[in-house]
């Protein structure tokens, strides 16, 4: 009884290492995301601030700050994010000067299939001249990280 209860004891210590490393590379996948919009926008250097949501319940505080650290650090732009849960709590928007110009990066959709995965993610401004967008991404894992191996435009203007 007792070898059983250790086994079980083991299980539950390592079973949490291999969802961790599988997160730690979809954090990975969700910054480039963010900074493929981010980076081919002529208007980023003009913005106050980023928000960033992931739409995914798998996506924690401690997931999150990392990413919206790295965005802050690479942007110089005041950087926000939500959570699933926070945005359900609190609702979003509720972090921003509202009175500053601002982007708001979503991961709305993430799909997994022949060995690639797809996201969905949408970019919206506070400026209303500006043209929202709507992307379509996918990735391959390679050893050395994620391959962005196809970028499309869904949509431009709203969805």
């Amino acid at each position: 009884m007792r070898k059983i209860c250790m086994g079980i004891f083991v299980c539950i210590m390592i079973l949490p290492m291999f969802g961790c490393g599988q997160q730690l590379d979809r954090n990975k996948l969700y910054k480039i995301v963010f900074d493929t919009h981010l980076q081919e926008d002529e208007h980023t250097p003009d913005m106050d601030y980023i928000s960033l949501f992931i739409q995914r319940d798998d996506v924690g505080r401690a997931d999150f700050s990392p990413i919206e650290k790295s965005i802050q650090e690479t942007y110089q732009k005041d950087t926000y994010s939500y959570t699933t849960a926070e945005l359900h709590h609190s609702g979003s928007y509720g972090k921003e000067n509202l009175n500053e110009e601002g982007i708001y990066l979503y991961i709305t959709r993430v799909e997994e299939a022949d060995n690639q995965v797809i996201v969905h993610s949408e970019k919206y401004y506070t400026v209303e001249t500006l043209q929202s967008t709507g992307m379509k991404m996918t990735f391959v894992e390679k050893d050395d990280g994620w391959e962005l191996i196809e970028k499309i435009v869904v949509w431009e203007g709203s969805p």
